[in-house]
């Protein structure tokens, strides 16, 4: 996490533990007060777990963003976590992403985009919004199976296709800047 002419930058590395989400909302704690805005930087990150995504969002907004399409389950609604009362920030709010972007990292990219309380920033997520089951064995092996695909609350997935950006720059060292000037210039 870092502090750059008032905006906040936090980058996620993945969403498998609880480190980045802690990161997150210690970033919200401690510079809401004197934040311009914030910058969430998901370029590369793999995703993780569908409870980890929904911690995430719910530090920026609230509600029932997601569906999971399952085979045989139809569509389960999915809700940020929490998923009452306000969120942590209201503040302006810009998302990186990139094709290394996957899984629930599209997940949270796509529902803070959908709600309108993001703008991205990058290039097209990877489209590998698969969701997976953990099966674990006695031996401690674990096995990961598909099991349905993560999906806004409504229209087609992400999966194969991607989230796409607001504004397309494929160059990485421009990103972050591109990210700083709409905060701190909007138009």
């Amino acid at each position: 996490m870092r502090l750059i002419r008032g905006v906040v930058v936090v980058r996620l590395d993945n969403l498998v533990d609880r480190s980045g989400i802690d990161l997150l909302r210690e970033a919200v704690r401690r510079h809401e007060g004197q934040a311009r805005g914030y910058i969430l930087d998901l370029r590369g990150n793999p995703g993780g777990l569908v409870l980890h995504m929904a911690e995430a969002a719910g530090v920026f907004m609230r509600g029932v963003p997601w569906r999971l399409v399952g085979r045989g389950l139809g569509a389960l609604p999915l809700p940020t976590v929490p998923f009452l009362g306000p969120p942590e920030t209201q503040k302006p709010l810009v998302v990186l992403i990139d094709r290394q972007t996957h899984s629930a990292a599209e997940g949270l990219a796509g529902a803070l985009r959908g709600a309108q309380r993001a703008y991205l920033i990058g290039t097209r997520s990877a489209g590998n919004t698969e969701a997976l089951t953990p099966y674990c064995f006695p031996d401690g092996g674990v096995a990961l199976v598909a099991n349905g695909v993560l999906a806004p609350l409504s229209g087609p997935t992400w999966e194969g296709r991607g989230v796409e950006p607001d504004q397309v720059e494929p160059d990485p060292q421009r990103q972050l800047e591109a990210a700083l000037q709409h905060l701190l210039n909007p138009r």
